[in-house]
């Protein structure tokens, strides 16, 4: 490997996007990909390093360290090749294709691989990636398309706003639910990629009452639920019909926490009693 450059798996960086932090860490991994639990455990290994707790107010603790470690940089380069990734991020990109829209974004897409295939599939499209976090690699990746522009907020109608994998991770869900459905022009579209389950100890687990109720809560941020993007089993697809109603919103939030979470026990459950029941007939 040249010293003018870092090499992880296929993937070939310049020297001068990737700092000696950054070097180092994902040196221990540049000869063997890790598999999708050994990248669980190395983020939660991190979130106990960081001293971080899921249970608790974010407030005083060190998020922002968490969020802007290697270990996402290591997570980025990991879900660009793994198959299942792969394979959901290539479904969003042709379902967004066909809505013809000409401003997407893509929120909390840092790394910058599904606005990388966004661009590519529609370059007369322009498409921002919302990131609070953005990283040096991140940047390199994005900078040779010119249809790519990186923000650290929000802008106002968008056709299509995607938020893939992010809603698990902050305190207050419905509020970047609220920004996102504003941002997005009336008929417009907002495909929600959620994980309401402990996958990872940065999925917080106040939010995992939304399992099952999300399409129902968030019909009073003004989203109709479309149906499920082909090709997965959980990308979200809403249309904006209406507008924001904050006391309906909360409403409905309260009622999501008070039986969400019997909601999924039951389902939970009921996929369970039937996986037995094949077992049993098999």
């Amino acid at each position: 490997m040249s010293k003018k450059e870092f090499e992880i798996w296929e993937y070939k960086l310049p020297a001068d996007v990737v700092t000696d932090d950054v070097r180092e860490y994902l040196a221990k991994y540049s000869s063997r990909k890790p598999t999708v639990e050994d990248l669980w455990n190395e983020m939660n290994r991190v979130w106990d390093e960081l001293g971080l707790f899921n249970d608790k107010s974010f407030l005083g603790q060190p998020i922002a360290n968490y969020y802007s470690h290697p270990v996402w940089i290591l997570n980025g380069f990991f879900s660009a090749s793994d198959a299942d990734s792969v394979s959901h991020r290539n479904a969003i990109v042709n379902f967004v294709s066909q809505l013809n829209g000409k401003r997407v974004a893509d929120y909390g897409g840092g790394f910058g691989e599904l606005s990388i295939r966004l661009a590519l599939k529609l370059p007369l499209t322009n498409v921002s990636i919302i990131e609070p976090y953005p990283s040096a690699i991140g940047l390199y990746r994005t900078s040779n398309y010119t249809n790519i522009s990186v923000l650290s907020e929000l802008g106002r109608d968008y056709d299509v706003v995607i938020a893939q994998d992010v809603l698990e991770h902050v305190e207050d869900p419905l509020h970047l639910v609220t920004q996102l459905a504003e941002s997005t022009k009336f008929g417009g579209h907002v495909v929600f990629a959620n994980c309401f389950y402990p996958v990872i100890k940065c999925h917080l687990p106040s939010t995992f009452h939304l399992r099952n109720t999300f399409s129902w809560v968030v019909k009073a941020a003004g989203l109709e639920f479309v149906g499920i993007v082909p090709g997965t089993t959980h990308v979200q697809v809403y249309r904006k019909i209406g507008s924001l109603d904050q006391k309906e919103l909360r409403r409905r939030e309260c009622y999501s926490k008070s039986f969400g979470e019997l909601i999924n026990f039951l389902k939970d459950g009921s996929k369970d009693l039937l996986r037995s029941i094949v077992k049993l007939f098999k």
